[in-house]
């Protein structure tokens, strides 16, 4: 059986010589449209969550992903785009883990969008 509890999760050491790949592909609709914003050094940033169908066990659901746009995809995307547009993104996966305000440890993943297609 698989062991998904993240406090029980073996660190794998990652060797740098070895190929590995981190590319996704999503096809979904826009459930959320965050506005674009700026970082201080002017650099344009934007979110959106796609609702994307998965099946496991033959049991199909919604799962819900945070995309973030970078740069000059972002200024290009993220205001022409509105909730229900059924778009494909292709990026690649970003995670990170930090404490929140209220000192629980919090883990997410995005992913940062390389290419965008409205369908």
């Amino acid at each position: 059986m698989l062991n998904l509890n993240p406090s029980k999760r073996t660190e794998i050491p990652l060797n740098l010589t070895e190929t590995g790949r981190n590319e996704v592909i999503l096809l979904g609709k826009v459930s959320r449209v965050g506005r674009l914003q700026y970082t201080p050094s002017g650099a344009p940033i934007g979110e959106v969550e796609l609702a994307v169908p998965q099946t496991h066990f033959e049991k199909t659901e919604v799962g819900y992903f945070e995309a973030v746009f970078l740069g000059p995809l972002a200024e290009q995307w993220v205001p022409r785009l509105s909730i229900g547009n059924f778009i494909e993104i292709t990026g690649k996966l970003w995670s990170r883990q930090f404490k929140n305000r209220q000192g629980t440890s919090v883990r997410e993943t995005k992913v940062i969008v390389s290419q965008a297609i409205l369908k």
